[in-house]
This record gives structure tokens, sequence and C-alpha cells, in this order.
């Protein structure tokens, strides 16, 4: 009716937004504070049955969110350093070296643009650079395996994920002895990886890079089925 102002719509997360909003702000490093809480979902929401389950059961699992973020250029003091303006949402265990959230709806908030806003989250952004990180500086098992891990995590990649995929090749990492059955399921997996992100939309693209790394699995002893 004429005169008559339809009721304000307003979203039932408008008054945890703007808690979460006011204590974000306080961070002195934002930039680092996405790095550690892409490293930490990237480590955790990789489903089962792909390369999380595959890693040497002997590794620490201590280690691992130091491990993702190694390649980034952060040690243990700069991973809690950035989180520390933070205690209200994070904390670090000691014991695990893991971060803790203490709220659940924080993760949400922070991967929804529409909620976030300059705090937003971009899971695919974030997963690009890490590989790209990780492809340049792949050396032993561990950094192997977690390349390989964050580029399941690429959704769309980015001009410098395939010059990465283009450019870099592992070490030789003297590991096949020990770890042999692992990265020949390691190999299938990320075969599989870039070939569901480029088969698609550039099929020479993605043979040239499949044969590259093929080549580079079978002359490091890797068995490709």
């Amino acid at each position: 009716m004429l005169g008559v102002r339809a009721p304000k719509r307003t979203s039932p997360f408008t008054e945890i937004d703007a808690i979460y909003r006011h204590i974000l702000s306080q961070a002195e490093d934002w930039d680092g504070v996405m790095d550690v809480v892409a490293g930490r979902h990237m480590l955790l929401s990789t489903p089962n049955g792909t390369f999380i389950d595959l890693i040497s059961p002997e590794r620490d699992e201590k280690s691992d969110l130091c491990t993702i973020l190694a390649l980034l250029g952060y040690s243990r003091n700069d991973i809690e350093s950035c989180v520390a303006d933070l205690t209200a949402l994070f904390r670090i265990d000691r014991v695990a070296f893991d971060l803790q959230l203490y709220h659940k709806s924080l993760l949400d908030f922070l991967f929804d643009p529409t909620r976030a806003g300059t705090f937003y989250i971009d899971k695919n952004e974030m997963a690009c650079k890490f590989a790209v990180a990780h492809f340049k500086q792949m050396s032993d098992f561990a950094s192997i395996f977690f390349g390989f891990m964050v580029l399941y995590h690429v959704t769309q990649p980015d001009t410098a994920v395939t010059t990465a995929l283009q450019s870099f090749l592992p070490k030789t990492t003297g590991e096949r002895r020990s770890n042999g059955t692992l990265l020949d399921h390691i190999a299938s997996q990320f075969i599989a990886e870039f070939e569901r992100l480029y088969s698609k939309s550039n099929a020479e693209l993605s043979a040239s890079i499949r044969t590259r790394w093929i080549t580079w699995f079978r002359e490091s002893a890797v068995h490709i089925p």
C-alpha cells in the first residue's frame, strides 16, 4: 500500500559479523592471518581417500601446519605472531602446533565475500598462491606431498600456477626406496588433478604438462599405471 514501508530486512549474521570485523581489524598482519587460516583449511578439508591419507605414517602430524607454511617463508614464531592480535578468535596449540578456532562460524564468515567484505579469504586465490610457492621449492618427500595436496584445492588455475607446472620440477629426492608406493599413488592422483584443471579448457596444454611430469616421475622410478 502507498505510504507503507516494508520492514527492513536484516541478516541473521549482522551482529556476529560486526563482532568479527571489529576483532579482525586489530590484526597487524592480515596477509599473514590469511595465509595461516588458508593453510590450516587446506590441511583439514582435503577429503579422505586423497593425498592426506597417502602420506607416510611416520610423518610428524604436529609439523603439518609448519610444513605447509614454511615454503611461504613462515617459521613457528612467525605463525604465532600472525595471530597474536586475535586471541579472541584463535589460539595456537603448542603441543600439536595447530591453529584452533574458538568459533566454527568464523570460517563461514571469512569465506563468504558478502559477509566478510575486506576480510574475505578467496580459497582458490590462496590455493594458487600456496601451489606456486610449493612447486617452486619442491625438494624432499614432504614438500612434494604438500605441493600436490594444495593443487587439489585449486579450482581455477591462474597464470602463475600454469607457469609453475610448466617450469618447475622437484629435485631428485633419494626417497624412492622408503616412499615408493606412496609416490606411486600420489603421482596418479596428481596427474588426475591437473587433467581436471586443464583437459576441458585446454587439451593441448594438459597433454604438454602431463607428458612433462610423467617423464619426471618415470625418471624418478615412480610407477605410473
